[in-house]
């Protein structure tokens, strides 16, 4: 029940972002509501797709909204609920939220020093090592404290995701924001969309393998864009 009340917010949230507008001027507030919902965003967001860089971009974006929705509905329930008690689903999701929030702020100011690639490898190598080790974990071994840890990694590796993507995509369409947000959300919201779709059709393993290879084929676009963005500035600064 609460997968569908979950899908059913995401889809009303595609829609909404798909209108979504800068927040208003003064001159902008005295119009009507029907004309901010102006079609013309709809199909500016639609036309972003013919930029091959938000091509590349939209398997790692789904993969942000499918590892939240994972951590959500199968982590904590399979690995949690089954071998600790539903009483620690809630402590674990505390775990994951503070670490996630202390990472956002922490990863946020360190990528100014080190540049955007070696913060987003570290995201890579956590969220990857752990999706690795819950293939071949035996839950009934585990101590208490690693449950913990796993859903703090994890909210790590979210904080790498969410932060320094977004501001990836705010550098990377400066000309087209608007279009270039809204396809973030956009593209993260089905990522969440087919997490909680499948999550009851699936087992186990085989949704930590989809979530492998949709990480892996995902930093292969990123890295993509990366390579062309850098050959780009090359080729202006000559």
């Amino acid at each position: 029940m609460l997968a569908g009340i979950y899908t059913s917010s995401a889809c009303i949230a595609f829609i909404v972002v798909l209108f979504l507008q800068q927040l208003p001027s003064e001159v902008n507030r005295k119009s009507s509501c029907w004309n901010r919902l102006d079609p013309k965003e709809l199909f500016s967001t639609l036309r972003h797709l013919k930029d091959r860089r938000q091509l590349l971009l939209i398997p790692i974006t789904i993969y942000v909204g499918m590892e939240q929705g994972f951590f959500i509905s199968d982590y904590l329930q399979a690995y949690i609920t089954c071998p600790l008690g539903k009483q620690w689903v809630g402590y674990v999701a505390i775990c994951y939220g503070v670490v996630d929030a202390i990472s956002a702020a922490f990863f946020g100011k360190l990528a100014q020093f080190t540049g955007r690639v070696p913060i987003m490898v570290l995201g890579l190598l956590s969220h990857l090592s752990l999706a690795v080790a819950l293939l071949y974990v035996n839950t009934s071994d585990l101590k208490t404290y690693v449950y913990f840890m796993i859903a703090g990694f994890w909210g790590m590796g979210d904080a790498i995701w969410s932060t320094n993507f977004s501001a990836f995509y705010g550098v990377l369409f400066k000309e087209n924001s608007k279009a270039g947000f809204a396809n973030f959300r956009m593209w993260q919201a089905v990522g969440s969309i087919l997490s909680f779709g499948y999550q009851s059709q699936l087992c186990l393993l085989v949704k930590v393998y989809i979530l492998i290879g949709m990480l892996i084929v995902g930093f292969t676009g990123y890295v993509t864009v990366e390579v062309l963005e850098k050959r780009k500035s090359i080729t202006t600064s000559q």
